[in-house]
């Protein structure tokens, strides 16, 4: 159990870094230089690119922690990085749809 925890904390935080690596590197293109219909496309690229690194320089498997080892390693990997990287935007979604409780916090939009 305590192994399980472990990695579901890696690969969430993994997760958050590839969506924050994204956001950052949006931000540094010029609005001027990049049009905006291509800067979601770019946060997910650079998201994706950032999730892969970070499981292939780490070695993360998902699929292997799930007890699916595929061979070669290489493919479960690049799997991860791929859930990953993607991974970060669905948790920053779902993460912003709880209510928030907090006095002072911001309003939730309605619809």
């Amino acid at each position: 159990m305590d192994e399980l925890f472990t990695s579901l904390v890696r690969y969430t935080l993994f997760a958050y870094s590839a969506q924050t690596v994204a956001e950052i590197g949006e931000r540094l293109v010029p609005k001027g230089m990049l049009r905006s219909e291509f800067r979601s496309p770019l946060r997910e690229w650079l998201s994706t690119g950032t999730g892969l690194a970070l499981s292939v320089a780490s070695g993360a498997d998902i699929l292997a922690d799930l007890g699916l080892v595929l061979d070669p390693p290489l493919v479960g990997i690049v799997i991860t990085g791929l859930i990953v990287g993607q991974g970060g935007r669905f948790l920053g979604n779902w993460l912003s749809s709880i209510p928030r409780a907090v006095p002072g916090s911001p309003k939730m939009p309605k619809g």
